[in-house]
């Protein structure tokens, strides 16, 4: 079978891709530190995944039922391949918010981001996208610039437990970007995430606790903090990654993903107290100029490279 390559987007839709996933990562990167500071205010990592998922799901299934009723249409043969993406996409969160409370913001951020360098390989190892000097320079300038930033100068010193979260993560990141590439050469943005959040809210019942999402979610606080991560967390950012995906595919919004932890360090520097050093601020330009790099690759990823079959139910 031929490679297939995507070529080159348009100069607009890759202006607009790259915007729309900057402006995502950036809303990414303030809920990192914000949804920490929900940690410490008492709401468990489990029953925070339950509020995220679910009442993502259930916003998000209003908005379709009020605004765009046909956004429900899934054709079956995609059922199997959403509901892997649903149980990736909890699993994803609950390893995330396991090493976000297991070290700092930005090291858990810096260790799921490892998924850019997974993607842009998976792309160079299966011929779907040209091996080229700026997509290498971007993952290579990204992750410096990343590491950078967390490590402050010094050795990143990781708990083992953060670093096994921390490395699930981005492997389920990675897969987790693969699918939902793969499902929007076929799907609109806003059937993509409605179903994968009621299949990840399925698979957050299983890893979280439900009881206790419950009794969060019933305080004034509690209630605050779960409107925040559903919508400015969840709804709003993932809609712009996916539409970023459909534009300029999975390998380039990962590698401009990596702004979140810039963000994230920035934040968290006066909200908890996580101080930036000037070897820092570098990080945070490496990271910059890892953007510019990675607009200039020719190639993108094509999810038909992932090695799970969209198939008919029988």
């Amino acid at each position: 079978m031929p490679d297939r390559q995507v070529g080159p987007p348009a100069e607009h839709a890759l202006r607009t891709g790259v915007l729309l996933t900057i402006a995502a990562a950036s809303m990414w990167g303030i809920s990192g530190v914000v949804m920490k500071q929900i940690m410490r205010d008492g709401i468990a990592p489990r029953a925070l995944l339950v509020l995220r998922l679910g009442g993502s799901a259930i916003v998000t299934g209003l908005l379709i039922l009020l605004w765009r009723p046909r956004a429900f249409n899934l054709p079956r043969r995609f059922w199997v391949t959403v509901l892997v993406l649903g149980g990736f996409l909890a699993s994803l969160q609950y390893l995330y918010f396991l090493t976000v409370r297991a070290t700092n913001v930005g090291t858990a951020v810096f260790l799921e981001y490892l998924a850019p360098a997974f993607i842009v390989t998976w792309g160079w190892t299966q011929r779907r996208q040209s091996f080229d000097r700026w997509s290498a320079s971007a993952v290579i300038t990204a992750l410096a610039g990343s590491f950078l930033l967390v490590a402050g100068g010094g050795e990143l010193s990781v708990p083992r437990a953060a670093l096994i979260t921390g490395l699930g993560a981005a492997f389920t990141l990675t897969v987790q970007a693969l699918l939902i590439e793969r499902l929007l050469l076929d799907l609109p943005p806003l059937t993509v995430f409605f179903y994968a959040m009621v299949a990840g809210a399925a698979a957050s019942l299983v890893l979280g606790t439900p009881v206790d999402a419950v009794r969060a979610v019933i305080t004034p606080a509690g209630l605050k903090a779960t409107m925040f991560v559903v919508l400015f967390s969840t709804i709003i950012p993932f809609l712009l990654q996916m539409n970023a995906v459909a534009r300029i595919g999975a390998g380039k919004t990962a590698v401009i993903n990596t702004l979140e932890p810039a963000v994230a360090g920035i934040v968290a520097w006066p909200v908890l107290g996580e101080s930036l050093r000037p070897v820092q601020w570098a990080g945070g330009v490496l990271i910059g100029l890892a953007v510019v790099l990675i607009g200039r690759s020719p190639g993108r990823v094509v999810a038909s490279a992932l090695p799970i079959p969209v198939r008919e139910i029988p």
